[in-house]
């Protein structure tokens, strides 16, 4: 339970910078979407932003990479869900996943 006094947890400027990146940058945005740990090794990230920004792997859009890094640092389990286009924006919706 979350108390009202209690601050969110929020993207750091960091990664929101590595996302705003991705957006005016074509290039970073598939070396991003292609292999995170190799596009982000030249920025200045602390460890922990490091870790959620090269953990977010198979993101077909910038826009899912995006939800699902910020779903990583809420700490929202988003595991077999996937980044739906809505009216209002994006909702992660499922997904069955076979085995």
């Amino acid at each position: 339970m979350r108390f009202l006094d209690e601050p969110l947890p929020v993207m750091s400027d960091d990664l929101q910078a590595v996302v705003g990146m991705a957006i005016v940058d074509r290039s970073f945005q598939r070396d991003l979407l292609a292999n995170p740990r190799k596009a982000i090794e030249h920025l200045d990230l602390c460890t922990a932003d490091r870790r959620a920004a090269a953990a977010i792997t198979g993101a077909q859009s910038l826009a899912e990479y995006a939800l699902r890094l910020e779903q990583r640092v809420l700490g929202v389990d988003h595991r077999n869900r996937v980044a739906v286009r809505r009216s209002h924006g994006l909702s992660t919706q499922p997904v069955l996943v076979a085995s």
